[in-house]
């Protein structure tokens, strides 16, 4: 599922340095062939009434997922010069994948998450001149194990359904040998990027809906699921309030960690804001100004002229 056209850019005033926030994408999969196939049967009757659902394609890493739909989507007919992982992005997404499967276990659910960051860069021309890109995705699949109903058997079994999303894909564009030292400026963009949590809570909550919406559908088509509605519902509903339970600290914890940004507060107000990570010391002043560097024992007073608090790292 497409949700609308870029939603962020940003350009230089030569227009040669660029940076876009590509929108979120969402699809889903199935190891069952009988809830698959209910899934391409409601995705099928959807359409034919007007309505928009989540594409059916398999799991794919963030390498792949560039490889395959973003880069030949977003950039047709240019070079795939490499792709490489994200390392400092994807510890911290195993991390919080890890979390959430354990909470997940104690409302009594199989979840299997992972989560991946990569990068591609790419080359072509654009208005006569040579330029190159990163373009960045981060995946991420939660699969859930449920019953479904064996055909050949004639009784019930257990599979996987996935649901999948790719979320923070940036389009970084310098001219051609340049973009390697840009790199920081990049990074510091994408540190000031703020996602309204009430908002962000609100999509999370439709997705979810329609994830089970579609589950329950397949299941009355295809007789996967053959327990009582209540029943069915109890386990939809759990898996829901679950999700719902982790989705704010493990999207917060994401969201830091592909921004590039970490948490400080002000010892004389209490606030907390996030910032960018590369620099390790960060103070403010009066006006509510913030000062980033890496020299820990900078004297703003003497090189600024005037009075800066120093602000406090908050742990995650």
């Amino acid at each position: 599922m497409q949700h609308g056209a870029n939603l962020l850019s940003r350009y230089s005033g030569d227009g040669r340095v660029s940076m876009d926030l590509l929108p979120a994408y969402t699809w889903q999969w199935a190891d069952d062939p009988g809830t698959l196939q209910a899934m391409r049967m409601t995705a099928q009757q959807g359409a034919q009434t007007g309505r928009t659902g989540c594409d059916i394609m398999p799991p794919m890493a963030a390498g792949d997922f560039l490889r395959r739909y973003i880069v030949p989507k977003v950039r047709p007919g240019a070079r795939l010069v490499s792709i490489e992982p994200l390392q400092k992005v994807n510890e911290p997404l195993r991390q919080q994948a890890r979390q959430a499967e354990a909470q997940a276990t104690q409302y009594g659910l199989k979840v299997s998450i992972r989560s991946d960051a990569a990068r591609a860069l790419v080359q072509y021309t654009l208005n006569g001149q040579p330029v190159e890109e990163w373009i960045t995705a981060v995946t991420s699949t939660r699969g859930t194990l449920g019953q479904v109903y064996n055909g050949r058997s004639g009784g019930m079994g257990q599979a996987f359904a996935y649901s999948c999303s790719s979320t923070y894909m940036f389009v970084e564009r310098a001219p051609q040998g340049q973009l390697v030292s840009k790199e920081k400026l990049f990074d510091l963009v994408v540190s000031t990027i703020r996602v309204d949590a009430t908002w962000q809570a609100k999509i999370s909550g439709v997705e979810q809906n329609i994830q089970a919406n579609g589950i329950r559908g397949a299941g009355k088509r295809s007789e996967i699921i053959r327990r009582s509605g209540e029943e069915t519902d109890a386990i939809i509903t759990k898996g829901y309030e679950q999700r719902s339970a982790t989705n704010d600290h493990t999207f917060n914890s994401m969201s830091q960690g592909t921004r590039g940004v970490e948490t400080y507060r002000n010892p004389s107000t209490g606030e907390t804001i996030d910032l960018s990570n590369q620099y390790g010391h960060a103070w403010v002043n009066n006006r509510g100004e913030y000062l980033l560097s890496d020299q820990e024992g900078l004297d703003r007073g003497v090189v600024l002229h005037e009075d800066w608090k120093a602000l406090e790292h908050v742990k995650p």
